[in-house]
């Protein structure tokens, strides 16, 4: 009977004890959800607003009904579609307002090769300085456009961590 009670302690003390520790929850200048068990490693601007765990984080399991952790990166997924939606939504309509803008500068090229008039020309005069001020407004929100595609790219990236 003794080697058996010597052989489960023996079993007891080698056996791994769950591991336990603190860990921590912030966001990253991207906005990603970032974990970390060293405090040292989140930014000293962030560190007032961290959240702090103690256990193991786990993954919740597909389908589950997802825990904080979980929870938090379904929330970011949703933002990343509904910017992706958006960014679709805002390309789509500077294609069609460059597509307008292209229709109505071969509109008036046309116009003013049948100028006749110096009262026409400065009409048409009038119409490409309004065409410009549309052309330099379309550049400026594609730009910004383009700007705000890099920027959802980098934060894919990040959110996939994908190289």
């Amino acid at each position: 009977m003794r080697p058996i009670c010597c052989g489960l302690l023996l079993c007891l003390l080698l056996a791994p004890a769950p591991a336990g520790a603190e860990f921590y929850r912030y966001r990253d200048a991207q906005g990603t959800i970032r974990f970390t068990d060293n405090i040292a490693e989140v930014p000293p601007d962030q560190r007032p607003g961290v959240r702090r765990y103690d256990g193991t984080p786990t993954a919740p399991a597909p389908g589950a009904d997802a825990a904080d952790g979980g929870e938090a990166q379904a929330i970011d997924f949703e933002d990343l579609q509904a910017a992706r939606m958006q960014l679709n939504d805002t390309k789509a309509e500077l294609d069609r307002e460059f597509g307008e803008l292209m229709r109505d500068k071969e509109a008036l090229s046309q116009e003013r090769a049948q100028v006749t008039s110096a009262e026409e020309a400065a009409a048409v005069k009038e119409k490409i300085l309004e065409l410009n001020r549309r052309i330099t407004d379309y550049e400026r929100r594609r730009q910004e456009y383009e700007n705000t595609l890099a920027e959802f790219k980098a934060r894919e990236q990040a959110a996939f961590n994908r190289p």
